[in-house]
């Protein structure tokens, strides 16, 4: 509208340095529980991770996934939480970052820190009843299991379902043999009848699937679940795995550094969440904070020189 051209190259530079100062902000700032809302009947964590397409110099080091040990990817962790009041969803709100979380050190990684400070900004623990989804991977519970040690885990479902899909297809039976076993056991499943569902796994050799139960047994009772009105499914997180980051940083031929990730993650988190407005206005008003520093600075400093002529 007004005539003004930008180039695409100054977009990138704003937003990176936008992103940085924010998730520096983010660092520093304490979250401050939400007050404007009741506390809601049950709150949900929802955390899982997506590989990035990223530049050489942000792999090296990097342990790869294929045959030749090369990594292409590194993953953007990603925590989305929400509420539901009286059957009624709550606002969303969601942190990303491309950041280490060892599972001998989880609670001291960066991203668990930005998990709770999520958690304490959305009114998490306010909640009547906190609950935290995964799909198994062990540094999503070590992470709970320090910062959260009093939420209901829930392993998500369908990833469950999944696997026992997949023993159903490569047992070798026929399709309607596959399909009426896999039909036996989700309705096991959703009944809360694990050692049947395991025990028609080891049948068909699914033995990894049956270790996989084992070690999640303890967050498998859907059947309580669906009573309690909990949710059962990363749908959320599984989601903002597409729309979120995958939308804006997987696109044909990618490749980010790790600090232009990681602010790229944090813009999108904040827009996502509808805080952006909120950071920029506290950026502001740290800017002008340091310039009146610098001005009362400079006033002394000539008020000095004057005295001295």
């Amino acid at each position: 509208l007004l005539g003004v051209a930008v180039s695409p190259k100054c977009v990138e530079r704003v937003a990176r340095r936008v992103g940085e100062r924010i998730a520096a902000d983010e660092r520093t700032v304490v979250a401050e529980p939400a007050t404007d809302t009741a506390a809601a009947d049950v709150a949900v964590i929802e955390i899982d991770g997506t590989g990035v397409g990223m530049c050489a110099e942000a792999l090296a080091g990097v342990p790869g996934k294929g045959e030749d040990g090369q990594a292409r990817t590194r993953e953007a962790k990603i925590a989305v939480v929400h509420s539901q009041t009286d059957g009624q969803r709550g606002a969303i709100s969601y942190n990303a970052a491309i950041e280490s979380a060892a599972q001998s050190t989880a609670g001291d990684a960066p991203f668990c820190q930005r998990v709770l400070r999520e958690a304490v900004r959305s009114g998490y623990f306010q909640a009547r009843r906190c609950v935290v989804l995964g799909d198994g991977a062990s540094w999503i519970w070590n992470l709970y299991d320090h910062w959260i040690p009093h939420a209901t885990q829930v392993l998500d479902k369908f990833h469950v379902l999944e696997k026992i899909h997949a023993v159903c297809v490569d047992a070798g039976l026929d399709g309607d043999a596959a399909a009426r076993a896999f039909a036996r056991m989700k309705a096991w499943l959703d009944d809360s009848r694990l050692d049947a569902v395991q025990r028609t796994l080891a049948e068909l050799g699914g033995a990894e699937v049956v270790r996989y139960i084992d070690n999640n047994r303890s967050r498998m009772d859907y059947r309580r679940y669906r009573k309690e009105g909990l949710p059962c499914s990363t749908a959320r997180v599984e989601s903002a795995c597409k729309n979120v980051v995958g939308a804006r940083m997987k696109r044909g031929g990618m490749r980010w550094s790790l600090p232009g990730a990681n602010a790229m993650l944090t813009l999108l988190g904040c827009t996502k969440s509808g805080r952006l407005d909120d950071c920029l206005e506290r950026l502001k008003r740290a800017m002008h904070e340091e310039v009146d520093r610098h001005v009362r600075v400079d006033r002394f400093a000539v008020a000095g020189m004057q005295g001295l002529g």
